[in-house]
């Protein structure tokens, strides 16, 4: 089989873990079981710092919607990814907490993939932000590195080269 899949493009739309990320397909239809099941999710992304993905048949995507606003932390991510490779495409990622202050997109009877991400604590986002800027410092010794031993002694281009990474 060839061609896009929905679900791989909106995970990579969504900008959530791409890394760890679990599948479940329809969730239960009894509202009840639902909002105990997006529940798990939501705790389960947070302990193993996985992508939650999930779909509904199109007629029931705003009720699902409604229940995922209810259940979920105002700190996790949402994406709701709407007739993906359609001309009528819509992909947006915000905190629950923006979807709930926000205007909410009509989804009836459009397909509509939903992915849910709860970062760990804000111990581990500090800890995320430090290594991320080691990572960074450390890319950048390289290049003074590479730049040195190509004989680049321009100051000039390097600075403007190292500026481009950003």
């Amino acid at each position: 089989l060839v061609g896009p899949s929905s679900i791989l493009l909106g995970l990579m739309a969504s900008g959530f873990n791409g890394h760890s990320f679990a599948f479940h397909g329809y969730l239960p239809i009894d509202q009840k079981k639902r909002k105990s099941m997006i529940s798990q999710l939501e705790g389960e992304s947070r302990r193993h710092d996985r992508t939650q993905i999930f779909l509904e048949t199109p007629y029931r995507n705003n009720e699902l919607l409604k229940d995922i606003l209810s259940v979920c932390s105002p700190s996790t991510g949402l994406c709701i990814a709407t007739d993906i490779t359609l001309p009528s495409e819509h992909i947006k990622t915000k905190y629950v907490s923006e979807w709930k202050s926000s205007k909410l997109p009509d989804l009836n009877k459009r397909p509509t993939i939903f992915i849910i991400y709860r970062k760990l604590s804000s111990q581990s986002n500090e800890l995320n932000t430090y290594l991320r800027l080691f990572t960074w410092i450390c890319l950048k010794g390289f290049l003074v590195q590479i730049f040195i031993l190509r004989g680049i002694r321009n100051f000039y281009t390097f600075n403007v080269a190292l500026n481009n990474i950003n």
